[in-house]
């Protein structure tokens, strides 16, 4: 019997200076901001490029897609009015191309580890839906096995996203597994948390978003002395 196809998409913007990580800007300039995001992608496709599933860039219209040599894998541009329906367009495709177990993952989360994937494709073994929910009311991850609609009647952006999408998985019956949640890094008053994970972690202190992270706030400090002085 053959082994299922399984595929990991990665939401993902082309890091391009003033596009990404927009409410960072105030605290690492457009620049920082960028280089961090830069990092991300980079640490995201250096985990999970060459495992037992595909990786795919699902990367918005805007841009284009990332440079492969930061996103190793094929692309996908995202297609749909708002971030619902190119979360379903996702789905629908790459099921249509023949993935019978399809996690999708923000790019917000660089800390994301394979154990967390591979759990994800676990549940997918026997649910119908598998979620890890954001501290910030949202998720950064879901996964399914048939392209069920359970994205376009739940307003996008706001603190009940995660709640709001779980009561529309209940009210049609699909079977689905919650992992364990985490925090995405969108603000400022995220860095200083991102950077006691990553210095916590031995297999992420030395990450391209741990130096990067390290490098830009050593910039805004000295910044910050120079205005001060």
């Amino acid at each position: 019997m053959a082994e299922e196809r399984l595929l990991l998409a990665v939401v993902c913007r082309n890091p391009e200076v003033g596009t990404v990580k927009t409410r960072l800007i105030p605290a690492l300039g457009e620049e920082g901001a960028r280089a961090l995001y830069r990092a991300f992608l980079q640490d995201l496709g250096m985990r999970f490029s060459d495992q037992p599933y595909d990786l795919l860039w699902a990367h918005t219209p805007e841009g284009g897609p990332p440079p492969s040599a930061l996103a190793p894998g094929s692309t996908l541009t995202q297609e749909g009015p708002d971030l619902g329906h190119r979360l379903l367009h996702i789905f629908r495709q790459a099921i249509a191309s023949g993935y019978e177990r399809v996690v999708v993952a923000s790019s917000d989360v660089p800390h994301l580890s394979r154990e967390v994937v591979e759990a994800a494709f676990a549940a997918l073994a026997s649910q119908d839906v598998v979620l890890a929910p954001s501290e910030d009311g949202g998720y950064h991850l879901v996964g399914m096995r048939e392209p069920h609609d359970i994205f376009t009647m739940v307003p996008m952006s706001t603190s009940s996203v995660f709640t709001d999408t779980c009561k529309v998985v209940a009210d049609t019956a699909l079977r689905h597994e919650v992992l364990a949640a985490d925090f995405d890094v969108d603000l400022p008053e995220d860095l200083p948390r991102l950077g006691r994970r990553l210095a916590g972690d031995p297999t992420l202190r030395e990450s391209h978003t741990a130096r990067e992270l390290r490098v830009q706030l050593a910039i805004r400090r000295s910044l910050d002395s120079g205005r001060q002085a």
